[in-house]
């Protein structure tokens, strides 16, 4: 192998992760946005404190995140990398327009600032959903509600993988926290981020990355993007199992 080579393949083995690389990226929401306060997005929002009515997707065909209302929009706080999005425990959420069927994957970076009650992170017409109630984890798609791990505040990476009794729920890698048969719902046309679909069980904390992959994926597809993840606040993932 020439030197070239040996160059080449060291910088293919050493580079940075990109979500846009898995075939069933269907949302991506970056930390950073672009976040705008009108939808659309004309007005940006860019500094601490300002609204964020629409959280643009940054991949194609774009699904972008959109509050209800101007009195429903998270706003903006800083955390270690930059701006992300804020959600007050109130009546914060975010609407994304997609319809997905079993499997799916849904990946979360966030930090909830409240782990008691019930905050529901994700949520749709057809109730898949992660979330917290009664400091746990909950996990659901039309079957049951399934609980487990000791829910907290601070940063972490949430994986749901919703494939009927093939289900898991993974915080910060490594085994499942929860997993069993949590039913075959899909979104429903509609994905509520931040609350579930009666507005009723408010998500309060910040919520900086969110991604949607349709259909399955790999072990190594999902170490890799926990890791990118997990990396952007010096977190440890470790290798699902």
């Amino acid at each position: 192998m020439n030197i070239i080579n040996k160059i080449s393949k060291f910088r293919w083995k050493n580079s940075a992760f990109n979500p846009l690389s898995l075939s069933g990226l269907t949302v991506w929401l970056k930390q950073g946005g672009p976040y705008w306060q009108n939808t659309p997005g004309t007005t940006p929002a860019n500094v601490v404190t300002n609204p964020v009515r629409q959280w643009d997707d940054v991949k194609a065909p774009t699904n972008h995140a959109i509050a209800p209302s101007d009195a429903t929009r998270p706003t903006l706080t800083t955390v270690t990398g930059g701006l992300t999005t804020n959600f007050d425990g109130i009546d914060d959420n975010f609407r994304i327009i997609v319809t997905l069927n079993q499997p799916f994957w849904v990946f979360q970076f966030c930090n909830p600032s409240i782990a008691t009650g019930t905050r529901r992170m994700f949520d749709s017409t057809n109730r898949c959903l992660f979330g917290i109630a009664s400091s746990v984890y909950q996990f659901y798609a039309g079957t049951a509600i399934l609980t487990g791990g000791v829910a907290t505040t601070g940063t972490q990476v949430l994986a749901a993988r919703f494939d009927g009794v093939n289900s898991k729920l993974y915080k910060n890698g490594g085994a499942a926290i929860i997993s069993g048969n949590i039913g075959s719902a899909g979104t429903g046309g509609l994905i509520y981020l931040g609350t579930d679909d009666g507005a009723s069980t408010p998500y309060m904390g910040t919520i900086r990355e969110f991604l949607v992959i349709n259909g399955a994926m790999t072990k190594t597809e999902v170490d890799d993007l926990g890791r990118y993840l997990a990396a952007m606040d010096s977190l440890a993932w470790a290798p699902i199992v």
